[in-house]
């Protein structure tokens, strides 16, 4: 299954929409379709004069193209690709002259979403419950012998090591699942990466009731707004 890699970015006007003829208003992006894989997801293609990736070599080619996904909902979007590095490009150079002030990253609030989701109420969309599936964590309590933690499982949040251990660890990264099965739905970072599979409308209405909890749960900051 793909897993695409981007950002929960937002453009810091207080009555700002980010626009599909803005995403794809530069000479390297172009949209390819309103519907991806019949979801409310668009996709677009990036066409750079310069490798992105790594594993990539220039040797005499005149573009690189890359597809990029996009999801937009007032002034905040999802965009991503199957390397973060194409992201990271984007919003750098091939964004760089279309919005102002330019796009930023959100800030997510991750050490908060984890408490909640394993100390709090229960949290629950459509009768299923909200897991965590993947944890990562600093920590200073043990001095320089153990400076971060990684867990994964099916509901770490009911993991007497993790609970034990909570009150000493700063969480910057989880992923969230849901009871029932089906997997992680998606994975984020206090930086506002994201990393998820979108494979048909159900798993993209999921992840989108998923992203929707995390915002209404104020967990999602923006910083100041221009």
């Amino acid at each position: 299954m793909e897993i695409l890699k981007g950002y929960l970015v937002h453009w810091p006007l207080a009555d700002a929409v980010i626009g599909p003829e803005m995403i794809g208003s530069g000479r390297y992006l172009q949209k390819r379709s309103d519907s991806y894989r019949s979801t409310r997801w668009e996709e677009y293609e990036l066409c750079s004069p310069i490798p992105l990736l790594p594993t990539e070599e220039s040797n005499g080619r005149a573009e690189f193209r890359y597809k990029v996904i996009c999801r937009r909902s007032g002034r905040r979007a999802i965009i991503a690709s199957n390397h973060r590095k194409i992201i990271d490009a984007i919003l750098e150079k091939f964004l760089f002259d279309v919005f102002y002030p330019r796009l930023r990253k959100v800030n997510i609030l991750v050490h908060n979403l984890v408490d909640l989701l394993a100390f709090g109420k229960t949290q629950e969309i459509r009768g299923r419950r909200f897991l965590l599936t993947a944890i990562h964590a600093r920590t200073t309590s043990y001095g320089p012998t153990l400076r971060s933690i990684s867990l994964y499982g099916e509901d770490i949040g009911t993991s007497e090591l993790f609970r034990r251990e909570f009150r000493n660890v700063s969480c910057h990264s989880c992923g969230l699942g849901f009871s029932g099965g089906g997997g992680e739905i998606i994975r984020m970072s206090w930086d506002g990466a994201l990393s998820f599979s979108l494979p048909d409308a159900e798993r993209a209405q999921t992840l989108e009731e998923t992203i929707g909890f995390v915002t209404d749960s104020g967990f999602i900051n923006e910083g100041r707004l221009g």
